[in-house]
């Protein structure tokens, strides 16, 4: 559990660090694992705070310093939203809130495994029904005719055009103050790569050497289609455990238990290889772009 942070302060004397995404690209474990720094604070109630997209929102420095705990100077206070990376708009609302000195921290995935990892995420929370290579031929006139909820559940390819998402980012924050990691780096140089945040967020870096990596969010198949598909019907689910539950905290507590219950723990079957070849000739040009602007190498990506 996230530890609880207290001390003195204010909204004006916090520094903020945000991971904006990539959805399924390791935002669950980066969250988990720097909430165990002790110079490190998360939002209080939720992971995702959903802050810089709710229209309802004050965006003002102090309203979004009340999400975290009193915190004493010094100390980051660290918000990973996977949406703020994919709806534009974002970055200019963090940084007329918190500045245009925010540091903020980018996590991409090989587009292919990401949006296959997103649809069985769709699957299990009884968003999606189609077959995977179904929803890709689907995934324009859903997100052209599905408004907002298409966009946060069903567009699983679009998400990976990360280069004019990322490129928002840049301009907004500069360079200096935009990390890029890789998912793979996370996982396989996990130790080298917490010491790199570390630095660049100015906080005591020997932590990196005495976390464990957690399988944080990792996918799995849904024991039951039916109740994946009552999960994915949030306004009958709302109205039965409305009457049941009259809470509304408890109730919003309910939906993961949900999940959890109906995770077969069963791991996803792989991905078919001629589907698997004609995405990666999907994001070509688009890989070619990203490499382009952030000067890495991506060819691990195109295999």
């Amino acid at each position: 559990m996230p530890k609880a942070c207290s001390g003195e302060g204010s909204g004006k004397r916090m520094r903020f660090a945000i991971c904006p995404g990539a959805q399924k690209a390791g935002t669950t474990t980066l969250h988990a694992l720097l909430a165990t720094h002790p110079e490190i604070c998360v939002p209080l109630k939720h992971k995702e705070t959903r802050y810089f997209l709710d229209p309802l929102s004050e965006l003002t420095l102090d309203a979004y310093s009340r999400l975290f705990p009193e915190t004493p100077k010094g100390r980051v206070n660290f918000d990973a939203d996977p949406e703020y990376l994919y709806f534009r708009g974002s970055a200019a609302k963090i940084a007329d809130t918190l500045g245009a000195e925010t540091k903020i921290i980018i996590l991409l995935r090989n587009p292919v495994d990401r949006a296959y990892s997103q649809y069985w995420m769709s699957v299990r929370r009884g968003f999606e029904t189609e077959d995977f290579e179904t929803a890709f031929r689907l995934e324009a006139e859903r997100l052209r005719e599905g408004g907002r909820h298409a966009h946060l559940h069903l567009g699983y390819f679009s998400r990976g055009f990360y280069s004019e998402q990322v490129e928002e980012y840049l301009d907004t924050f500069g360079r200096n103050n935009v990390r890029i990691v890789l998912f793979d780096e996370l996982v396989s140089e996990s130790v080298a790569t917490l010491q790199g945040l570390c630095h660049f967020l100015k906080i005591d870096d020997r932590w990196a050497t005495r976390v464990t990596l957690p399988r944080a969010n990792v996918g799995s198949l849904p024991r039951s289609r039916l109740l994946a598909k009552l999960h994915g019907q949030p306004m009958a689910v709302k109205s039965v455990l409305k009457r049941l539950i009259p809470s509304r905290r408890i109730r919003w507590a309910f939906y993961p238990i949900l999940e959890r219950l109906n995770s077969a723990g069963a791991r996803p079957p792989p991905m078919d290889d001629e589907f698997r070849r004609e995405l990666v000739g999907y994001y070509a040009a688009e890989i070619d772009r990203l490499v382009d602007l952030l000067g890495v190498s991506l060819d691990h990506w195109r295999g």
